[in-house]
């Protein structure tokens, strides 16, 4: 996972390649870090890169999932039950602790309970709150573009690939 070339998950989402590991000193001694870039670029993250502290790498990055994982995501994505706390604190820490788990099961079931709130409320003519909202945009994006990799297809067909299974 932390070979020039790999492409893993951050934490926070997305798609990055390893460019580089390097020892850079910012004041506090030399410390190795893992250089991440983008590995789709858009405007907004053409000049971005994440650096990952080589020791905190395992909290904050992981391995793209295979192929058959990603079939299987699939399939699971139909059978999660969504989860929904009232008090968006409540909904934030707890959201917040499968987000940290980087297991992808746990990401799936936010995004399907954003995903299902929102079909919801638009029933209603009503929205998500941000918060709610910048979360399921960015982890949905996370999602599909690891699935893009993982199923060799285009990012632009796994999301309705993902509305599909969900529905």
């Amino acid at each position: 996972m932390c070979q020039i070339g790999d492409k893993v998950i951050h934490i926070n989402g997305g798609v990055f390649e390893v460019s580089e590991i390097k020892i850079m000193n910012y004041g506090f001694g030399d410390v190795k870090y893992i250089c991440l870039k983008p590995h789709f670029v858009d405007p907004i993250n053409k000049t971005l890169t994440i650096y990952v502290p080589f020791d905190k790498k395992d909290e904050l990055i992981r391995p793209i999932m295979t192929r058959a994982m990603a079939l299987e995501v699939i399939e699971k994505i139909k059978s999660i039950e969504p989860i929904w706390y009232n008090e968006a604190k409540i909904r934030k820490e707890k959201f917040a602790l499968l987000l940290n788990s980087h297991e992808i099961d746990n990401i799936c079931i936010i995004v399907k309970s954003l995903y299902v709130k929102q079909l919801e409320l638009e029933e209603n003519n009503k929205s998500l709150n941000l918060m709610d909202y910048d979360y399921l945009r960015k982890l949905k994006k996370g999602i599909e573009e690891e699935l893009a990799i993982s199923l060799n297809i285009p990012i632009e067909e796994v999301g309705d690939l993902i509305a599909k299974t969900i529905s």
